[in-house]
């Protein structure tokens, strides 16, 4: 069995932590050494907010 890495990521405003989440999403897709990739986004309340 292989090695597991879990990578957190966190930061406040912007869209900077969502797209790099969405860089190593990818990544972790097409790279043939990656056999399972798992990614989620988990917005604030000032977001739920106002999105509204």
């Amino acid at each position: 069995m292989g090695n597991i890495f879990n990578i957190l990521i966190v930061g406040v405003g912007g869209q900077g932590v969502l797209l790099l989440g969405n860089i190593l999403r990818q990544y972790g897709f097409i790279s043939p050494l990656i056999k399972n990739v798992v990614g989620t986004e988990t917005r604030g309340v000032s977001q739920r907010i106002l999105s509204k």
